[in-house]
């Protein structure tokens, strides 16, 4: 691998590290404000929502090609997907695969709705959190990815074109 192409996914990855780093401060701002008034919502949103990260690096991160060669945007996806057993790299991905890490994702989106809207600065947090975190993952990391049939990634109709990146 050379040097700027190590360069460009060291740069990427970091984009992933952040978006993670974001859905994880809005998940913590989440189960705070439920914990206000519900330790056993808050209990239940925060179990909710790993095992629908678990269910995001299970059906999803296991058919990346990124996870064999090291390079996974998410970093820690990566690294966990490859604790389950009998990766799956290569094959397509179904609708079922995107609505299974789609409905965890809305679970935590929606769920603490009603106890942030008690408190808007954390409302207003938690969003501005969640939105930061979607448009890095669909304009920086997908559109950057070399995974062929990942569905985010042709979402954002862009091909990536690796001498494009390179620096001047």
């Amino acid at each position: 691998m050379k040097h700027d192409d190590v360069r460009i996914i060291r740069k990427n990855r970091t984009q992933g590290v952040i978006a993670i780093t974001l859905f994880a401060a809005a998940f913590v701002i989440g189960t705070y404000s439920i914990a206000i008034y519900n330790l056993l919502a808050a209990f239940l949103y925060f179990i909710g929502v790993l095992i629908g990260y678990l269910l995001n690096v299970y059906y999803f991160c296991r058919k990346c090609p990124h996870i064999s060669d090291d390079s996974c945007r998410f970093v820690v996806f990566g690294k966990i997907a490859c604790l389950f057993p009998k990766n799956r790299i290569g094959e397509r991905y179904s609708y079922r695969d995107v609505i299974i890490i789609w409905i965890p994702r809305l679970y935590m989106f929606f769920f603490p709705r009603p106890w942030l809207f008690k408190h808007k600065t954390l409302f207003i947090v938690f969003w501005a959190l969640i939105i930061i975190a979607l448009l890095i993952w669909v304009f920086r990391v997908c559109r950057t990815c070399g995974n062929e049939k990942c569905p985010f990634r042709k979402m954002t109709k862009y091909e990536y074109n690796r001498e494009s990146n390179l620096p001047q």
